[in-house]
């Protein structure tokens, strides 16, 4: 998107074009002034987060928590797999995220297979 990257879905979600019964609806409080908020921090459950998850939210958070948003906006525009969408939205492949943290056409090649191998394995998992 023109600002930030961001997940079609979660903006959706954020700008009520999706209604979520679920955990969004529980935690989310409706977009104000284009800030969301948490409604009810007593309700919010990290436990489906690793550890090493949390410590990358700990990080990113300490990192960048304080930036305003259109200072934030530079920062991601400055990451390799974002690209200028004009206006629009473009799709964000996996492999341009992964080339864009550094991985080599190899490694991203193999990240790949093992993205869609776990995919095929939660598609047969879940019709069994």
């Amino acid at each position: 998107m023109d600002h930030d990257p961001v997940l079609s879905r979660t903006y959706d979600i954020m700008n009520g074009a999706i209604q979520d019964g679920g955990y969004w609806s529980a935690m989310i409080a409706p977009r104000f002034e284009y800030k969301l908020s948490i409604t009810d921090e007593s309700e919010v459950s990290f436990d489906a987060l690793s550890e090493a998850e949390l410590a990358i939210v700990d990080r990113v958070y300490s990192e960048f928590g304080h930036v305003p948003r259109f200072s934030l906006c530079r920062v991601t525009h400055s990451f390799g797999e974002w690209e200028d969408p004009h206006g629009s939205s473009i799709p964000m492949s996996y492999e341009s995220v992964l080339r864009g943290v550094g991985y080599s056409q190899e490694e991203a090649a193999a990240s790949l297979e093992y993205i869609k191998e776990q995919q095929a394995l939660s598609d047969f998992l879940e019709t069994a």
